[in-house]
């Protein structure tokens, strides 16, 4: 199901040499710019590009309905940053320099506490399984773990329906609380105080 949040994904090339001044404010890593229920996320990837996400709150068919001028790359950058209006020059930047491929990314999510009825002779998991907001960071990490705790379940009984099951219960009850961490996340960001939500969730990492 739709979490209320959309991101349109765009990108920038060969940043440190035409854009040094974009690079720097990227760094090594990732940048978050968080308010009014809305995110401009940058992060470095490799051979010196940088992904950038306009993320913000709006309803799942907002493109189909107008929200975004397609008639060109240009009009679709402004229209972006028409969203964005108010923030930082430095930060609208790294939407009007991005290239023209522009990809909107609906965040959905299955329900938290997720279940379903067992048939034989099939399981899930990773997103199949527990589908959730990248905000809690656990996607790729869970989806590991699952593969890693079915081989091994699998491998320490000749039963492998009952394999499956004792698979299940663990891997539902690990992606309901990092599903339900994630859902928290998606929705303090995107909300009215969601820099405030941001930036404590920063100050509770700290040693």
């Amino acid at each position: 199901m739709y979490s209320g949040v959309t991101f349109l994904e765009l990108g920038i090339d060969d940043v440190d040499t035409r854009f040094p001044e974009l690079a720097s404010l990227i760094g090594r890593g990732l940048t978050f710019a968080v308010g009014d229920s809305k995110a401009l996320i940058g992060h470095r990837d490799a051979n010196a590009h940088i992904t950038v996400y306009a993320a913000m709150r709006v309803p799942e068919d907002w493109i189909e309905k107008g929200g975004l001028d397609l008639s060109s790359a240009d009009a679709k950058r402004a229209s972006i940053a028409a969203h964005f209006a108010g923030w930082s020059e430095n930060l609208l930047e790294l939407i009007y320099r991005s290239g023209d491929r522009i990809t909107p990314r609906t965040i959905q999510a299955l329900p938290v506490g997720h279940r379903w009825e067992h048939r034989p002779g099939v399981t899930l998991l990773g997103d199949a399984a527990h589908l959730m907001s990248p905000f809690g960071g656990n996607g790729a990490n869970l989806a590991m773990l699952d593969a890693a705790d079915l081989a091994l379940a699998l491998t320490q009984t000749e039963d492998w329906r009952a394999a499956l099951q004792a698979y299940k219960v663990a891997m539902l009850a690990r992606a309901e609380e990092a599903a339900a961490a994630a859902s928290d996340a998606v929705n303090s960001v995107f909300s009215e105080d969601g820099l405030a939500h941001t930036l404590q969730a920063m100050e509770s990492q700290r040693g």
